[in-house]
Order: structure tokens, then C-alpha cells, then sequence
């Protein structure tokens, strides 16, 4: 509803847009109006506008039209004949009527075109009661356009929440359709899952009965080897008697403690000369250093590595 009040209202803003254009604009362009009103002596219908525009008389021609307005008149004449070397035409006010001769003038209006009705509001803009009915039909058309307004949002509103509740429901039943799937999806990877770990256990337990069998048979075996091994042993061990004499193992000499003074070095010692002629002889110059504390002399070889 609110869309056919909107579209309604404007409608009839257009059409006063139009017709107030079409009385005030022509006459600012040099176009000349003629509004029929009652009263008047005319051949026009009443409430119609008829625009002319300026021609000079040697461009007219037969069934042309012109206006031909007085102070109380307004014709519109339809040329029958024109007479160049009198300078006169003879014109007819309608069809059916005798013609009749009028003078040139250097210029005449010529009629253009005929609007019906809109001179009404032409006619209506003279009187104050004319202007008040056209007043508060502009102050009705603003309250219509605004409530057609106010309306079409108020649908707009609603639609825009019914829109915007059929998305939640649309996502809400591709979410729904989504959990679905990933839950089937879900369950075809466990059941894979479980059917691959079934098919491992079945591998492995037929693969772990030739595994024992060889494993309880190699036990017996070594069993077997065990056993021979110990009556081997057994017979092999003499068994000492009763008069027989045991042999105790020799005892151990205590081994005898030298002094610090007395532990030989197993590695030979060298003196300092050595080291070095052995070091000038390879063409190497290590560096020698004696500590204080200790008075021990050290033979620097690492920059010669």
C-alpha cells in the first residue's frame, strides 16, 4: 500500500512540476501564452493554453494558424488563402465557417501547439480563493509525500528484517547441513580408521604364531644344548674323595710399596736442549716458560702446530 500512495503522490508532484513549468518558463524563452478564461470572446476551449511564437508574414503558408488577441478576445485563426500583392489572407476561426480577410502586419503570432486544461491553474492564480485551494493542495501533497515517506521506510524496515531473517535461517541451515557432513565425514575416518587397525592386528597376530613356534622350538633346543653342556661338566669335574688332599691356590705375595722418590717413569725423560734442537731441526721456534711456584720449565710447542 505504501508503494501505491508513494507512487501516486508522485505522480501528481510531477504533474504540478510540469504544469508550472509549462505557464512560467515559455514566456521567459520569448514564447507567447494565451490562457482561455471565462468570459472571454474566443474560439479557444476554456482552460487551455495556446503557445505562438513570432513569424514574419513572408513565411507563412496556407493551414498555418495564428493569433489574432484583442483586450477581451483571443482568436486562433487557420489561413485559407493568401493574397502577397494585396497583402492580405483570408483565415477561418473554425471549420465550416465563411472565411473572412485580414490585413498583414509585418509579424504575426504563429500558433504552435494547444495544451488543454492546465490554464486552470492560471485562471485560479487571480482570485484569492484560486490561491488558497492551490496552496493547500501543495500543503496536502508535501503531508502525502511525507507519510508515503515515512511509510515505504517503515516497510523497507520490515522487509530489510524479514531479508535479514531468512539469511539467519539460510546460514543457519547451511551451518546446520555443514555439522552434518563434518560429522559423517567424521565417522567415515573413524570407521577407516578402526577397520586399517583391525586389518594391522590380524597382520600382526598372524604373523606373531610362526614367530612363537620357531621361538619355542629354538627354546627347546637351547634347552637340549644346556642340559648337555652340565652332564658334559659333570663328567669332566673329578670329584676330590675323602683321603684325597685339596690344593689351596698359592698365596699372593704382598705387593711391596715403593716411595715417590723410588716410582720410575715409564716415559723417558727429555731436557729442555733436546726439545729445543729437536724443535730449531724441523725449522720450528716454540717458546719456553718457566713457572715460579713450581720451578718447573715448560717447552711452548702449540703455535708450531
Amino acid at each position: 500500500m505504501s508503494k501505491v500512495l508513494k507512487v501516486f503522490v508522485n505522480i501528481i508532484l510531477i504533474l504540478f512540476i510540469l504544469v508550472a513549468a509549462a505557464l512560467f518558463v515559455p514566456p521567459l524563452l520569448g514564447v507567447s501564452t494565451v490562457v482561455s478564461e471565462n468570459g472571454m470572446e474566443t474560439n479557444i476551449q476554456t482552460g487551455s493554453v495556446v503557445y505562438g511564437v513570432s513569424s514574419r508574414v513572408s513565411g507563412l503558408e496556407v493551414g498555418d494558424k495564428i493569433i489574432e488577441t484583442e483586450e477581451n478576445s483571443a482568436y486562433v485563426y487557420e489561413i485559407t488563402a493568401i493574397d502577397a500583392e494585396n497583402e492580405t489572407v483570408e483565415v477561418t476561426a473554425a471549420e465550416g465557417d465563411t472565411p473572412s480577410e485580414i490585413a498583414l502586419r509585418t509579424s504575426v503570432r504563429k500558433a504552435v501547439i494547444t495544451v488543454p486544461l492546465i490554464g486552470y491553474v492560471s485562471i485560479a492564480m487571480q482570485t484569492a480563493q484560486g490561491r488558497i485551494v492551490l496552496g493547500l493542495a501543495v500543503v496536502l501533497l508535501i503531508v502525502l509525500f511525507i507519510v508515503a515517506e515515512v511509510w515505504s521506510r517503515k516497510d523497507d524496515g520490515d522487509e530489510e528484517d524479514e531479508e535479514e531473517e531468512d539469511a539467519d535461517q539460510f546460514y543457519a541451515n547451511l551451518a546446520e547441513q555443514k555439522k552434518k557432513a563434518d560429522e559423517e565425514e567424521e565417522r567415515k575416518y573413524r570407521r577407516k580408521q578402526e577397520e586399517s587397525e583391525t586389518q594391522a592386528e590380524q597382520i600382526t597376530l598372524e604373523e606373531a604364531e610362526p614367530e612363537k613356534a620357531d621361538s619355542s622350538h629354538s627354546r627347546e633346543n637351547d634347552m637340549d644344548d644346556v642340559q648337555a653342556a652340565l652332564e658334559a661338566a659333570l663328567v669332566s669335574q673329578q670329584m676330590p674323595s675323602q683321603n684325597q688332599p685339596v690344593e689351596m691356590p698359592p698365596e699372593e705375595e704382598p705387593s711391596v710399596s715403593l716411595k715417590p722418590d723410588e716410582i720410575e717413569l715409564a716415559i723417558p725423560a727429555r731436557s729442555v736442549e733436546d726439545l729445543l734442537q729437536e724443535a730449531y731441526a724441523k725449522g720450528e721456534d716454540p717458546k719456553v716458560e718457566k713457572d715460579e711456584l713450581t720451578g718447573v720449565t715448560f717447552v711452548d710447542l702449540s703455535d708450531c702446530l
